[in-house]
């Protein structure tokens, strides 16, 4: 017995330190227990961010809050792009698209085009011929939809004007506008109203007189022939003819309206 009890002493220890080592890789080390904290990539759907607190949706304006104007825009052959010079400012080239649009919105970059078909130059001026020294411009005018009125007011009908405008090479954006229809701009030569609409800002502002006039050709094949000579402006309507004395007038930009 006294022979074989020191032989099994490091037969224990070896036992006991065995144990150990096994206990202690099967103990989670405490990082491992650490709680991960919680990101948006790692937080439960759903889950309230920490604190407790819902962020609040950003409310979207009311309708009496939103910026009512009418806007200018180009079109590329793809889409409308909206245009920052001002049209008194601008000579668009032979064979362009150029369109206005009465829209509601919070702010003018934000705003809306034409809408419905894209009118391409080819469809607007079908037929109507080159001719020297002048150019042919495609015209589309917007009077928007009728959430985007005023409070009582509604667009005018029909609520789009499509024309092909044949004016002279140095005509401006704003006499192409003027050549089709009946734009007034206030002092600061913003925009107010075309054709009385919106009727809010009806006869405010002065009116626009188109400059370098040749016939204007609506998308549906009809014309009417304008001729400038001096200060005044020929209207040929069929067989009947009136003289409106005008006097020339600039350009302006689209301006927001409240």
């Amino acid at each position: 017995m006294t022979t074989e009890a020191p032989s099994m002493l490091p037969r224990l220890r070896r036992t006991a330190l065995l144990v150990a080592a096994t206990a202690l890789l099967l103990t989670p080390a405490p990082a491992v227990l650490a709680k991960t904290p919680e990101t948006p990539e790692t937080r439960s759907p759903g889950a309230e961010p920490p604190g407790g607190e819902t962020p609040e949706p950003v409310p979207s304006p009311r309708p009496e809050q939103l910026k009512r104007f009418w806007s200018y825009h180009q079109f590329d052959g793809t889409g409308w792009i909206f245009v920052q010079q001002g049209p008194g400012d601008r000579n668009p080239r032979d064979g362009s698209v150029e369109g206005w649009r009465f829209s509601a919105s919070e702010n003018v970059m934000s705003a809306e085009p034409p809408s419905g078909e894209t009118y391409p130059f080819e469809t607007i001026c079908a037929g109507v011929e080159p001719r020297p020294g002048m150019k042919r411009v495609g015209l589309v005018v917007d009077f928007g939809a009728a959430e985007d009125a005023f409070p009582g007011d509604a667009p005018p009908k029909p609520t789009k004007v499509v024309k092909c405008a044949v004016t002279g090479e140095n005509a401006t954006g704003m006499d192409l506008l003027a050549s089709v229809v009946r734009p007034r701009i206030d002092r600061e030569d913003y925009i107010v109203e075309i054709n009385g609409y919106p009727a809010k800002e009806k006869d405010k502002g002065s009116a626009v007189q188109p400059q370098n006039l040749a016939p204007v050709v609506d998308a549906g094949g009809s014309s009417l022939t304008w001729i400038l000579g001096g200060v005044g402006i020929v209207a040929l309507l069929g067989v009947g003819a009136y003289a409106v004395a005008r006097r020339g007038g600039g350009g302006s930009e689209s301006k927001d309206h409240a």
